[in-house]
């Protein structure tokens, strides 16, 4: 099984570093056009900063879920000295279940 790659970094939208600063500026965002705050002319713009925050937090969103995938795969192999790497099972959902094909 191949592990999925993660998507190249988009570039931060200018004045964000981090996904909070994202996250508070779409919030004010969209309090503003909420509220019917934004000036017509201003509309088309803020709607486009919108849309560069969304994708850049989408972006920085599917690259930790990736690590977090990566980190917790780790997990499961463990390796022992003596008998060589044990790999966990992973969770199953259906494990509590009886199994239908029984007798």
């Amino acid at each position: 099984m191949s592990k999925p790659k993660a998507p190249t970094h988009a570039a931060s939208p200018s004045g964000i570093s981090s996904y909070a600063q994202a996250v508070e500026e779409l919030e004010a965002i969209l309090e503003r056009l909420d509220d019917g705050r934004i000036d017509v002319d201003l509309l088309t713009s803020e709607v486009g900063r919108a849309a560069e925050l969304l994708a850049f937090c989408r972006t920085r969103l599917t690259v930790a879920d990736i690590a977090v995938e990566r980190i917790v795969a780790s997990l499961r192999v463990h390796e022992d000295p003596i008998t060589g790497p044990d790999i966990l099972p992973e969770d199953d959902d259906d494990a509590d279940e009886p199994d239908p094909d029984a007798p």
